[in-house]
């Protein structure tokens, strides 16, 4: 088993992006067959996350009809990330979307798994986007998961994707931000 993880990992790092359409879904869409593969780690795709949640956060905008004042930056945790891939890579062997992870996991439990001893969390999930970049844009464009990213009282973000079948058709990116503040700071 460890080796098949390993292989994977390695097929993460060689295989180019995908292309074409994605959306931000919080709902189970099509079923997957085989083991996803999956690219996690300080990475490009972890800079580049990291980058387009704290240029979104830097400036005011409406998310929805609401509107949010510029937060401030927010920090990578490997906890988080560690969270992230694996609801990542859960929902992408599964070929579902969404918030609750097949064992009936929320996002609170699976941090607490990775230790992470949070205040307060937020998840966003998406398929089928090729770049961090782009399914930022996406979860701007809903309330709830722009309402995440703008939230000033989160301070770290974790992130990962895992390749896995979508509805039947091509491989796409199965992706999970976790956002959240440590039990025990201010604003938790």
């Amino acid at each position: 088993m460890r080796s098949a993880i390993i292989i994977l990992i390695l097929l993460g790092f060689l295989l180019p992006g995908c292309a074409g359409t994605g959306q931000a879904l919080d709902v189970a869409d099509g079923k997957r067959r085989g083991n996803p593969v999956v690219r996690h780690g300080k990475t490009a795709i972890d800079s580049s996350m990291l980058a387009a949640i704290n240029e979104a956060r830097s400036k005011a905008r409406k998310c929805g009809s609401v509107y949010m004042p510029a937060a401030g930056p927010v920090v990578w945790n490997h906890k988080m990330a560690g969270a992230a891939l694996r609801h990542s890579m859960d929902m992408a062997s599964h070929g579902e979307v969404g918030h609750t992870g097949s064992d009936g996991s929320t996002a609170d439990e699976r941090l607490a798994r990775e230790g992470y001893q949070w205040g307060r969390v937020g998840e966003n999930v998406a398929v089928g986007y090729p770049s961090a970049d782009e399914v930022v844009r996406a979860w701007l464009s809903s309330k709830g998961h722009c309402m995440n990213i703008m939230n000033p009282g989160f301070n770290e973000i974790g992130s990962a994707w895992a390749w896995g079948v979508y509805q039947g058709g091509s491989s796409a990116r199965y992706w999970t931000l976790v956002l959240g503040i440590a039990r025990g700071l201010p604003g938790h």
